[in-house]
């Protein structure tokens, strides 16, 4: 395994949590190994597979790859859970959370990487909405997203078509802020996608929007239990709206 020396931007962390994902993890390295410009730390916080994911990256993590290597065991449950201790660990000066499921290649994440290397005040979101898509998105998905369209806009003050895309990212130093501040506290926003954005608006950051083009996973199926997600990120912008009102 080797580091590589700093490139023309700062250091980056991707922290990506994984948890049965053992089919695609290989992928996911030698994803990210053509990104030749940046020095990158990839962070996986594996979360208790039964399927030998963290043995996986542990023997793919001993191979002499371009970026550094992270790996490790979430303490709870639930990807927030991971996130969270994965950002308490990231070195890089930008740091993104990312979904490494194929949905996203890595070629996207160099336009991300410029983009915040120029504002030291900015937080980045992906959407799906702005090129063609690769994977059609389910109708269930896409009649959810128009309705948090609407009030996550409305939350942050900011334009988001795609509030619950798997690719956000902003300086460290703002999400270690955003973990002090108890945004993440709070077992509704299980992905922690609009924990991130109501941290970034808690402390008057730019929200900026890049798009990215929908893929196919690499490996497995969703997790996600739709309706039962989309019902406990209603309660989620309806907590942070009463925080408001009461402050």
């Amino acid at each position: 395994m080797t580091e590589t020396s700093p490139g023309k931007r700062p250091p980056i962390s991707l922290v990506m949590a994984l948890r049965n994902e053992r089919g695609g993890v290989e992928a996911i390295f030698r994803d990210l190994e053509v990104l030749t410009d940046d020095a990158i730390e990839m962070i996986f916080v594996e979360g208790g597979s039964t399927d030998g994911t963290y043995e996986e990256i542990e023997r793919l993590a001993a191979l002499p790859w371009r970026h550094q290597v992270t790996l490790l065991r979430q303490d709870g449950i639930g990807k927030k859970d991971a996130v969270v201790k994965g950002l308490k660990h990231a070195h890089g000066e930008l740091v993104f959370v990312y979904d490494a499921d194929g949905e996203i290649a890595g070629s996207e994440l160099p336009a991300f990487f410029a983009a915040l290397a120029a504002d030291r005040n900015l937080f980045l979101n992906s959407t799906r909405f702005r090129l063609p898509m690769v994977k059609r998105m389910n109708l269930i998905n896409r009649i959810g997203n128009i309705g948090f369209v609407a009030l996550m806009s409305a939350m942050t003050g900011s334009w988001l078509s795609d509030p619950l895309c798997g690719l956000k990212g902003t300086w460290r130093e703002h999400y270690l802020r955003m973990i002090e501040s108890g945004v993440f506290d709070n077992d509704l926003d299980r992905f922690a996608e609009f924990d991130q954005l109501f941290g970034a608006k808690r402390l008057g950051l730019k929200i900026r929007e890049l798009p990215i083009v929908y893929r196919h996973r690499r490996y497995g199926e969703s997790k996600v239990r739709r309706l039962k997600v989309g019902w406990q990120l209603l309660r989620r912008i309806a907590a942070e709206a009463a925080q408001r009102g009461a402050t």
